[in-house]
């Protein structure tokens, strides 16, 4: 009896690590588990995040980018009124009757504001989105050069000096830079607002897009 009774005892105390052991493989994938649905709410966390994110930055980018194309607009106009001046000859001596030169300094600060404050928001896209939009910042950015410089020419120009030689040249430098960039807008739309619609429409599109998958 007492063999019997110690077989048995060593059967009990196998069977006892042997349901440890199980245990511990159960806890141990028990915890497992537990690490990985951590893991993927973590991930489905973050993408919400992500898209959240997205989200706020493309409905920023695109109340920046027609902020920027309407002033983009207004400067086309102002350096169309800046040209009107340069060729009225009045820098010579004469009468002047055109926009005086603190409307043109004025709208040079706010076409240099508006830029600012697009780039600002351009710039988080391209660190975010890994270089978006270069080619559309590029033509907006020689859109506002050229206008911006226009602008710039007829300030220096009517400097209050009066005539003098080289303000010859500079004016008819301006005059003609204008005239080529007018005419390569038009050849390409019908007006300045088409022409600048065409430039955004890209980065609309890609705004919209990231909109929507948010």
């Amino acid at each position: 009896m007492s063999i019997c009774f110690a077989i048995t005892d060593a059967e009990l105390e196998l069977t006892k690590d042997i349901l440890g052991l199980v245990f511990s493989g159960v806890a141990a994938f028990g915890a497992l588990i537990a690490a990985v649905a951590a893991i993927q709410g973590v991930n489905a966390w973050k993408k919400q995040l992500r898209g959240k994110s997205d989200y706020q930055l493309a409905e920023e980018m695109l109340i920046a980018a027609y902020k920027y194309q309407e002033i983009l607009h207004v400067s086309w106009q102002v350096a169309g009124h800046a040209i009107y001046k340069i060729e009225s000859d009045c820098w010579m001596g004469l009468e002047d009757d055109g926009l005086p030169e603190s409307y043109f300094n004025h709208w040079l600060g706010e076409i240099e504001k508006g830029r600012s404050e697009f780039e600002l928001v351009a710039t988080k896209c391209a660190a975010l989105w890994r270089g978006k939009f270069k080619a559309e910042l590029k033509w907006l950015n020689h859109f506002e050069h050229y206008c911006a410089e226009t602008i710039r020419a007829c300030n220096r120009i009517y400097d209050g000096s009066g005539y003098k030689p080289e303000k010859e040249d500079q004016a008819s430098l301006a005059s003609a830079n204008w005239l080529v960039f007018e005419r390569k807008i038009k050849s390409k739309d019908e007006d300045v607002n088409s022409y600048l619609a065409r430039l955004m429409l890209p980065m609309v599109s890609v705004l919209d897009e990231r909109r929507l998958l948010s």
